[in-house]
């Protein structure tokens, strides 16, 4: 469970209007245990993430310098790490922070919790202007295979633990995708939404995008849902994606039956999407309208997982596959 709880926290999110990731003034201070001992380092050799993480610091000014922090010894996990970047917002000189993922971005100071002792109080602009690592030294991409799109190119690194789990779920497949680039969408056939998002999707499929569908049971869609896994046919899914939601209870009782031990074990598999789900949702309170459509996928443009809702929006579709 606590995998479980790791794996839902480690998701990014992402809406129509608002980016989630957002670097805020207001931040609260990291608490750090143990010391905390500053390095700098060679970017290619020891850092690469901060390729990934500086486009999203990128956005709040240009990067001049950056820094490594470790906190604890030598042998600190990745986790630990907290990286310094200079940026050059307007003219005016500011450095941010973030952890190791870029996950998190802050200002201000950060605290040892063992002895509430300042410890980024030496991270000033002139420590950073003159022990910083100049960003220049980053092998950037070059701006004709840089991602301009979630799904923008073809992933060839390994892919984080959520994207496996999602992998994993009892789903139906459009595409000939590997799962780095593959967009999974949360479905309950009686959503007029996840309909839509159906519908809206029909070019983005002809384009050779690949999407894994995974229907749940939230709004009641056991039978309907039991149907789209046992058949696995694109016939069967495209007729009860394409008919109207007040035709739906005649069009389930056209279905063909399921032998009831295998129906059981389908359904099993169903709920267990429906509470992985849920139980994103739970630890994202801060999504206002939790529930189906929601798409997860492997964001090209940073590596790491992103959480998008709205997906049925052509604006949203936009911002995941491209216009």
């Amino acid at each position: 469970m606590n995998n479980l709880k790791n794996i839902y926290k480690s998701l990014f999110l992402f809406s129509a209007f608002v980016s989630l990731n957002a670097f805020a003034e207001s931040a609260a201070p990291l608490l750090l245990n143990g010391e905390l001992n500053s390095t700098a380092y060679d970017h290619p050799v020891q850092f690469n993430p901060v390729i990934s993480g500086a486009k999203i610091v990128s956005k709040y000014g240009e990067i001049e310098k950056t820094y490594l922090l470790i906190p604890g010894n030598n042998q600190s996990n990745s986790s630990d790490l907290v990286i310094a970047w200079l940026i050059n917002s307007g003219g005016q000189k500011k450095i941010l922070f973030s952890n190791y993922q870029t996950s998190y971005l802050w200002v201000g100071d950060m605290w040892r919790s063992a002895d509430g002792a300042n410890v980024s109080a030496g991270i000033t602009v002139d420590f950073m202007d003159k022990n910083g690592a100049p960003f220049n030294t980053v092998p950037a991409s070059s701006p004709a295979s840089s991602p301009k799109f979630i799904m923008d190119g073809k992933w060839a690194s390994d892919v984080p633990d959520v994207i496996k789990k999602l992998d994993s779920l009892p789903s139906f497949k459009e595409g000939n995708g590997e799962v780095g680039d593959t967009v999974f969408i949360f479905i309950d056939p009686k959503c007029p939404w996840c309909h839509k998002t159906y519908k809206n999707t029909r070019a983005i499929v002809q384009k050779g995008y690949t999407i894994k569908w995974i229907p749940t049971n939230l709004l009641g869609g056991d039978d309907l849902s039991t149907a789209i896994i046992d058949s696995n046919d694109q016939r069967v899914f495209n007729l009860i994606m394409t008919t109207p939601i007040p035709s739906l209870p005649s069009l389930t009782q056209k279905m063909p039956g399921i032998n009831p031990e295998k129906k059981d074990k389908i359904l099993a598999g169903i709920r267990d999407s429906s509470a992985f789900l849920m139980g994103i949702f739970q630890e994202h309170p801060e999504i206002d309208k939790q529930g189906v459509p929601a798409a997860l996928m492997l964001d090209h443009t940073t590596g790491r997982p992103r959480l998008v809702m709205g997906i049925s929006e052509q604006e949203v579709i936009d911002n995941v596959w491209g216009k």
